[in-house]
């Protein structure tokens, strides 16, 4: 089997209209432990923030307001200020530059509706679902508490508009490094408003790998929304980035074009929750623009509709949605990014035995006309870009653990029974394990994969080695013909070496020789001897001048253990 390098050109020239490249997270923006939220170094501290007197909020006074019964979050005033009115130290520069503003502040209508899928999770566990298409989301501050047998509610959100963006912040006081994190894709973690008895506010947003569509085999597809939006200039990153024709800089944030599968492509892709461990779970989705669809509020709705008809997971439920703790809704849906993983982990499992495959195919033949050091070039450089995206992977894997460990160690502070505390220890421990123990399983694969890459590429490289040396073995046999041909033009010449030197002698025009000359034999020895001596003399010099000029060699230092023997000497 060949490497096809047409073959591999035509999938460089498909790479060009690639999905939106994200942006590289800013991780130092992620969470409320970061003491000045959008603001890096350069930046100046807004004067009037400085002079006025120090925020204090009060998050658990009003619990009517919270559940939305209080007429307050009907009026208009009391969200639009959303998040300064309850989160002072998020000033305007700070809104712009963590995109807010750009949703907030936005006059002109969405090109889509927001969309929010609600799914009603009931004491029995009984899953009832709906979806809400709402330009203003009025209903997200009119829903209220969820009806008397509904424990869980679930909200998943698409298109995300300005003021169902501020309606959700200000009825649920959701700190606004959500949605800066989920704006702007950056991983995060962290734990808020913990209440002992009451429950917490816990955030989780993650990035993972997925599979989708190349541009050459996608079907056909309107043009969407927010390509051309406002949001998208700050969110995505619109390089059209081709990991292949960007020699010899390979990009891991951008898509990954695959040679065995050119069906496929490896995008980044996110899951982004917000979790009110009393009742309440909010689900943000990016914008996408078809035909490379990430992960939609639809589809995960659908998820968690079918995890609820799960055996399984309906016992899980049963017991632990009557507490109204929505931990285990959340652990489920973190299945969704293990199950991406395991696709694409597959889908490179593929893709690697196809390199070596090709790697092998590229080994020097015994055909002179074949050049292996083309196909190498090409197969060196995509074993080095999936390997620098498997190295990238480790870290994703990695922030994965850390999310379900998160998810492990916070322990609900609403639940306050002993009996009860116990049992859920144990089922969550138990079920965040089976996660922890698949994703372990990623990782082993992970690091096989990337062992195997680096036998391709050590392969690879051995075979420029042969290639070269077959190539030095030629030139030893032609420099060997030319040397035999050279020694037989030496060996005629000193066959005609002595007829040659006498027809010299007889062609001296000396008295011994011609008579009626001038010039003797000991003329010519006056003459030829003195040149022949400063010849010698001139040559001599310039050896030694020349050997003078050679850098003498530098003097190791003996190794210790010789010199201890010396001196024991």
């Amino acid at each position: 089997m060949s490497f096809d390098l047409n073959a591999f050109g035509a999938i460089q020239a498909k790479a060009s209209a690639l999905p939106p490249r994200r942006k590289p997270p800013k991780h130092r923006h992620a969470t409320p432990s970061g003491p000045w939220p959008f603001l890096d170094l350069d930046d100046d501290v807004d004067p009037a923030q400085l002079t006025s007197p120090p925020p204090q909020p009060k998050f658990y006074e009003d619990e009517e307001t919270e559940n939305g019964h209080g007429s307050v979050l009907d009026s208009r005033p009391y969200w639009s200020h959303y998040p300064q009115s309850q989160f002072a130290n998020w000033t305007q520069w700070q809104q712009n530059k963590s995109g807010i503003a750009r949703l907030v502040n936005r006059r002109l209508p969405m090109p889509e509706n927001c969309r929010i899928f609600k799914l009603d999770i009931q004491s029995d566990g009984i899953f009832r679902a709906n979806n809400i298409r709402s330009e203003g989301g009025d209903y997200v501050v009119r829903s209220g508490r969820p009806p008397s047998e509904a424990r869980i509610k679930v909200f998943f959100v698409d298109n995300l508009s300005g003021p169902v963006l501020q309606m959700l912040g200000t009825k649920y006081r959701i700190e606004p490094f959500f949605f800066s994190s989920s704006l702007n894709s950056i991983p995060s973690r962290y734990q808020e408003q913990v209440r002992r008895g009451k429950g917490d506010h816990i955030t989780l947003t993650l990035s993972f790998i997925r599979t989708l569509p190349s541009p050459s085999t996608a079907p056909p597809t309107p043009t969407t929304s927010y390509a051309d939006s406002a949001i998208n200039e700050d969110t995505l990153h619109m390089l059209q980035s081709s990991i292949l024709m960007q020699a010899p800089i390979i990009d891991v944030e951008a898509p990954l074009v695959l040679t065995s599968d050119p069906n496929k492509l490896l995008v980044l892709d996110m899951i982004s929750l917000h979790v009110i461990r009393r009742n309440t779970i909010i689900s943000y989705h990016l914008p996408s623009t078809p035909p490379f669809n990430t992960t939609s509020a639809s589809a995960l709705h659908k998820r968690l509709l079918a995890a609820g008809r799960s055996v399984y997971w309906s016992h899980i439920f049963q017991s632990t949605v009557p507490s109204g703790d929505p931990t285990f809704v959340t652990l489920s849906l973190l299945w969704y990014p293990l199950y991406a993983w395991d696709e694409v982990l597959d889908t490179l499992l593929v893709e690697v035995a196809s390199l070596e495959a090709h790697t092998l195919s590229a080994l020097p033949s015994d055909r002179q006309d074949e050049d292996a050091h083309d196909q190498t070039h090409v197969l060196t450089h995509q074993l080095h870009v999936i390997r620098a995206h498997l190295l990238h992977y480790e870290s994703l894997l990695d922030d994965f653990r850390k999310t379900v460990e998160f998810l492990l160690k916070t322990v609900n502070p609403g639940l306050t029974g002993p009996s009860d505390s116990e049992s859920y220890e144990r089922l969550l421990n138990k079920e965040c394990t089976n996660l922890l123990n698949e994703i372990d399983r990623l990782e082993m694969t992970r690091a096989m994969l990337d062992n195997r890459l680096g036998n391709v590429m050590e392969l690879a490289f051995s075979s420029v080695n042969i290639e070269d040396s077959r190539r030095m073995k030629n030139l030893a046999e032609v420099s060997v013909r030319d040397s035999a041909v050279m020694k037989q033009i030496s060996y005629l010449t000193m066959i005609f070496l002595p007829a040659s030197f006498v027809a010299a002698i007889f062609g001296m025009n000396v008295m011994e020789i011609n008579p009626g000359s001038y010039g003797t034999v000991l003329h010519y020895l006056a003459a030829a001897i003195p040149l022949t001596v400063l010849t010698v003399w001139v040559m001599m010099m310039q050896y030694h001048a020349t050997k003078q000029r050679e850098p003498l060699p530098v003097a190791r230092p003996a190794p210790s253990s010789l010199r201890e023997e010396d001196m024991g000497k």
